[in-house]
């Protein structure tokens, strides 16, 4: 943490606000207050004096006034006489009397001129404020021009009563006062805390005044009000102003239990305090050596020596008294705090009277800057040369320090604990006047002790610029121009002047003798921090004189056009205005005197006189350079008489950093010798004044104010422009041509053009959109204001391609536009060819096809924008073949097998759309269904779908072996196959396919296969062997047998072919019947005829037999399969039902050996078993199966089959 704040006070450190320092040409001390009473300072007064002193070799004059602007006195110092000036009065012994400087409480809170001291000087110095009484005594430090502000927190002595000395409350008191530098000023006194109490104020209530230049107020503290525990609440009252005010705080009087003392300081506004502070330990123990460190902002961490944890966290105006303890066995102590604080420190200057010798220094920051050389007058002036002063210094670590002019640095450097950079000395003043030198930075602490009095105060730390002094050569006069003017400054290691704010080159060193009258500034340059800090402005007047000069332009010519080469035509008027003649005439002219940086002169031919009376001539040696005498120095001008002289000079600009030449000479004459122009005194001198007339207001002194104004001559118009009106906001910089110097400013009229103020460059790709009016401005010697417009012209965007660009063969045609964005409208479309196009294209075809779309108009180039258009082919999967039917038995398949003209790279997929594998292996059978998808990012999916039809393995079963049956059985012959799959086919052993239900009604041996083909599996069959014994037959019955209600009776056995005689019938309840049929009622009958064997047992046929109304007018023909011609009046004759239905029936009837033995036609029901013809004619034919062909004559297929005819 520790490490992070002292980066943070590194960066502070080097942007600080340019403020004067404690050696300054002007100081400011408000009044003090003082309890009235013995022993209080007020009485018994033996010293007050302030202590005057200043490091320059000159005498200079100080000048003191009181608040009313009044002389106190002009005191006289040098760096070698320093002097004490005493306020008064002193003396008084028994009664109290107040000094210059100090008021009573009943001058508090009211505004007051008759008090506070103003000083001035125009070189700078120190000024120390002193006084003694009694064992009482102090010292302030003015801090200069540096102490103006308008934020201060207050600091006091650290006090502890002791209860039993009534003194110790009667004589003590806190006080703040503060003196105004401005009209106007508001004062406000806040952050009161409680308890506290200014005298005669409203508790709690914040104190307001306003003053105006050179007032003062004081506000003070009764320390009989508090005790130990309340009275050191007085620090961290807040002191703000609206404009620049001075402060002091302190005590007069206050100190531990055994003594005290009056201690004081003169404050820097809170902006100038700092973050980092090195303290070095005075005599005193814990009841006296307490610094007070007081916030400036909320949030303030204070560290010390190398502690990386905070000893207090404080917001604005809180303090921490820190103890004596935290201070190194080196006698220093290191405070760092996050943000900018204050800090006092309360010390004694002797071991041994710790409270007499009491006093309070306000601790300046560490800063890379600050004094080099500190003079401490009259050290010993408080204790009557008996008393010993200390001196402490804090300083860079490795600097070299010495005292009194000694060559042999100092001795007794000691490091401080927490930051390596710096060390500090402690020791006895060698003298009672010092002079303390180093090379580096240094803050310098005076404490002045006697037996028992002590002050403490620094007097350096607070520098941050150069401050700046003037000495005319004669001491203790005012230094005008011409007059040999010196100007010094101290502080700095290097330097460089400035004239009316222009550099003048060459002017590096600390003293520099002015040539012109007007402003100087000087830079001081620190090489350690390496940083250029301003001083303040010093202005030097013009001397009185009665022989005047002025200088006018006569023409001007540049030598070629564009050449920045100029002949510069001067004509110089002099004129006595006395009535008595000048002598000695002299007039310098420095040709290179006013150039501007970089330009450079030379005369042209040799001056010469236009008209008047001057005697002597023009100086044949004349260049204005090196000799700059333009007379000889012996000639004369009588009374109230001119002259003038012309004279051509040639200024080369082409390198100048400005325009404006700065002409100007000086006229001198001088009684008795020939005149230089360079060694006064002089009888009369003047600076020209451009023109003709060098004394404007015609009194006769042509060296006032306004009458000494160079001659200046501008070259050029300045006039600017870009080279064309318009730009492309893509462009890069575009420099401005200028007719001129480059020494102005560029503005713009609104925002949005890039420039470069000083350069006029512009910059389009960082300027928006539109049209601007561009101002060159210059000020300094020749001010100007051109104007040209500039329009920035929006650069094209050709757009960027998307990062897909691809779109599918044979799809609807694409907008190119559409794979661009952000592009501008109106460019053109080429394609690969650079044929322009366009934008709507039809991908036909697949494959790469490149496009360039290209926008931009004047001023802008054209840009372009390229695309690659990947027209992909549509996906092909393919189609599946016709047939796509496996066998289970195959096992293992490819899928591709099933598919024809399919593209690589897609991925099959199953009914449930899992991706799978194009290998397969079959498990079981059934149908599958499966797709092949080939996609593209630009087509998407195409799908090729078949369902697979997997085969199971045809299993015709397993033969029961051979089977013995009876002929005219009934035979499923599945009976005779164990598990056999049931989708196959059966065939006798002639190949003739036969039902599975069926009889063998002939005995012998008989082979049945069953066969299964499953395409595309093998086959499979399974033989079933019969050996058929002949047995009785129960017939095959016609069913059903569809009978009219109303016909007649028949014989059931007619209706089942084959069966075997002698058989029973049963009816459905079993009941055995005679095997006739009367259908007399109408319904459903089932009739059973069961025929017996040993050797086949029961073998039956049901016949079923319909009767209905409805099948009376059926035409459906019914053949009976048997009749029975036997005369019993049942089945006799061989009945066709609805035969009578078709009168074109025929009829044929053949025995075994395919003889016809009847025929009819048509067929009337009339075969009553008998021929019609041959051998057998009229008998009945004998019993056997016989083959019927029945022709219905309608067109029908003919009927055929097999009667049995039994007897």
């Amino acid at each position: 943490m520790k490490t992070r704040y002292l980066l943070l006070f590194g960066f502070l450190l080097f942007t600080c606000t340019q403020v004067t320092a404690q050696l300054d040409t002007k100081h400011w001390i408000p009044p003090f207050y003082a309890k009235p009473g013995a022993n209080t300072g007020t009485s018994n007064i033996q010293k007050h004096f302030v202590s005057l002193s200043t490091p320059s070799e000159d005498t200079i004059p100080v000048t003191i006034r009181n608040g009313y602007g009044e002389i106190v006195n002009i005191i006289e110092i040098s760096r070698n006489a320093p002097a004490e000036y005493t306020l008064g009065p002193i003396g008084n012994a028994n009664t109290n009397t107040y000094p210059l400087n100090v008021i009573p409480t009943d001058s508090l809170n009211l505004k007051i001129r008759s008090q506070g001291l103003y000083f001035e000087s125009y070189q700078p110095f120190f000024v120390n404020m002193r006084h003694k009484s009694g064992s009482q005594g102090t010292s302030l430090t003015s801090k200069g021009q540096i102490a103006k502000g308008k934020r201060f927190y207050s600091g006091h002595v650290y006090n502890r009563y002791n209860n039993d000395n009534s003194w110790n409350l009667e004589r003590r008191s806190h006080f703040i006062s503060v003196m105004a530098t401005e009209d106007n000023t508001i004062v406000t006194f806040d952050m009161i805390k409680a308890p506290i109490t200014y005298v005669g104020q409203t508790p709690g209530e914040p104190i307001t005044v306003v003053l105006d230049a050179f007032e003062s107020y004081v506000i003070g503290i009764d320390h009989g009000q508090f005790d130990n525990s309340t009275i050191n609440l007085a620090n961290g009252t807040r002191i703000t102003s609206t404009k620049n005010i001075v402060c002091n705080t302190g005590s007069w009087l206050a100190g531990n239990e055994i003594g005290q003392c009056i201690g004081s300081d003169q404050l820097v506004p809170a902006e100038i305090t700092g973050q980092e502070y090195i303290l070095v330990r005075g005599l005193g123990d814990e009841s006296t050596e307490r610094p007070i460190v007081i916030a400036t902002e909320d949030n303030t961490e204070v560290y010390l020596n190398d502690g990386a944890t905070p000893v207090a966290n404080l917001d604005e105006g809180e303090f921490y008294i820190i103890p004596t303890a935290d201070f190194t066995a080196n006698d220093n102590l290191y405070v760092l705090a996050t943000n900018k604080v204050y800090l006092y420190q309360t010390l004694s200057g002797s071991a041994t009277n710790i409270g007499q010798t009491v006093g309070l220094s306000f601790i300046p920051p560490l800063n890379c800057i600050g004094a080099k050389e500190v003079n401490l007058p009259f050290v010993n002036s408080l204790s009557g040369g008996t008393g010993q002063g200390r001196i402490n210094i804090i300083t860079k670590a490795g600097t070299s320090v010495y005292v009194n002019e000694n060559p042999t640095p100092i001795t007794g450097a000691q490091p401080v604990t927490g930051n390596a950079d710096w060390v500090t000395y402690a020791f006895n003043s060698p003298s009672d006047n010092v002079i303390i030198e180093s090379d580096s930075v240094m803050n310098v602490a005076l404490l002045t002790r006697d037996n028992n009095v002590g002050t403490a105060g620094y007097f350096s730390g607070f520098t941050l610029e150069p401050v700046v002094g003037l000495s005319s050569g004669v001491s203790g006069t005012l230094p005008c121009i011409p007059g040999n003017a010196v100007l010094q400054v101290f502080g700095f290691d290097t330097y460089q002047w400035y004239f009316n704010g222009e550099e003048l080159p060459g002017a590096t060193d600390n003293t520099l003798f002015p040539e012109f009258a007007g402003n100087y500034v000087v830079e001081g340059i620190d090489l350690a921090c390496g940083f250029r800090f301003p001083s303040n402005n010093f202005a030097i007047p013009f001397c009185p004189s009665t022989l005047g000069a002025a200088k006018q332009v006569q023409n001007v010519a540049e030598t070629a056009p564009g050449s920045k080469i100029f002949d510069v035509t001067y004509r110089i008027f002099i004129e006595n205005l006395a009535f008595s003649p000048s002598e000695n005439i002299q007039v310098i002219e420095n040709i290179n005197g006013g150039l501007p940086v970089g330009a450079t002169a030379e005369l042209i031919g040799s001056p010469s006189i236009a008209f008047g009376i001057l005697s002597g001539g023009v100086n044949p040696a004349f260049d204005g350079v090196t000799v700059k005498q333009l007379l000889p120095g012996n000639g004369s001008l009588p009374g109230s008489a001119a002259d003038a002289i012309d004279l051509i000079v040639r200024v080369d600009m082409n390198a100048a950093v400005q325009d404006g030449y700065f002409n100007q000479v000086t006229v001198t004459s001088k009684n008795g010798v020939i005149n230089d122009g360079v060694n006064g005194p002089f009888n009369g001198q003047d600076f020209s004044h451009v023109g003709s007339n060098p004394d404007l207001n015609g009194n006769g002194e042509p060296n006032e104010e306004g009458e000494n104004t160079p001659t200046l001559t501008c070259f050029f118009p300045n006039d600017i422009e870009y080279g064309q009106t318009s730009f492309c906001a893509n462009e890069s910089l575009v420099p401005v041509e200028l007719n001129g110097v480059n020494s102005g400013v560029y503005t713009v009229d609104i925002p949005g053009l890039s420039i470069d103020s000083v350069s006029g460059t512009i910059d389009p790709s960082q300027s928006a959109v539109g049209t601007y009016a561009v101002t060159f401005t210059t000020t300094g010697r020749c001010p100007t204001v051109t104007s040209t417009e500039v329009t920035i012209e929006p650069a094209p965007i050709a757009g960027n391609s998307i990062s897909l660009i691809e779109t599918c063969a044979g799809s609807d045609p694409v907008n190119l536009f559409d794979y661009i964005e952000g592009e501008d409208e109106g460019g053109a479309w080429t394609n690969a060819g650079g044929t322009e196009i366009d934008s709507i294209y039809d991908p036909s075809i697949a494959g790469n096809f490149g496009f360039t779309y290209t926008v931009g108009t004047a001023p802008c180039d054209p840009v372009s924008v390229v695309i690659t258009l990947n027209v992909l082919p549509e996906p092909n999967p393919g189609v599946p073949i016709d047939d796509t039917s496996v066998c289970l038995s195959d096992g293992n398949i490819n899928l591709f097998d099933f598919v024809t003209g399919e593209q690589t790279g897609g991925q099959w997929i199953d009914s449930d759309n899992n991706p799978i594998s194009a290998d397969v292996t079959l498990t079981e059978p059934g149908l599958f269904g499966y797709s092949y998808v080939v996609t593209n990012s630009a087509c998407g999916s195409r799908t090729s779908s078949f369902n697979l039809n997997v085969i199971a393995v045809p299993d015709a079963g397993v033969s029961v072996g051979n089977a013995d049956v009876c002929a005219g059985e009934d035979l499923n012959l599945f009976d005779y196959l164990v598990d056999p799959d049931l989708d196959g086919y059966w065939i006798d052993q002639d190949a003739n396919i036969v039902n599975d239900e069926t009889r063998i009604d002939n005995a012998g041996a008989y082979v049945y296969t069953y066969i299964i083909d499953r395409s595309p599996c093998e086959s499979d069959s399974t033989a079933v062997s019969f050996n058929v014994e002949l047995g009785p037959s129960a017939g095959i019955p016609q069913n059903p047998l569809l009978v009219c209600i109303s016909d007649p009776a028949f014989n059931l056995i007619d209706y089942v072919s084959g069966a075997t005689p002698g058989g029973v019938w049963t009816n459905a309840d079993g009941t055995v019947i005679n095997g006739v049929f009367d259908p007399e009622t109408t319904g459903v009958f089932t009739f059973t005829y069961t025929v017996t064997s040993p050797e086949c047992g029961d073998i039956a046929s049901d016949l079923i037999v319909n009767v209905s109304q409805a099948n009376c007018t059926d035409k459906t023909i019914v053949i009976p399969q048997g009749f029975s011609p036997n005369n019993d009046g049942i089945g006799d004759i061989w009945i066709v039902r609805n035969i009578e239905q078709y009168p074109n029936s025929s009829l044929l009837i053949f025995n075994r050996w395919g003889e016809e033995v009847f025929t009819a036609r048509p067929y009337t029901n009339n075969w009553e078993g008998k021929a019609d013809g041959g051998l057998n004619s009229d008998n009945g034919l004998p019993v056997g199966t016989y083959y019927y062909v029945l022709d219905l004559g309608d067109g029908t297929d003919i009927r055929k089959g097999y009667i049995y005819l039994n007897r």
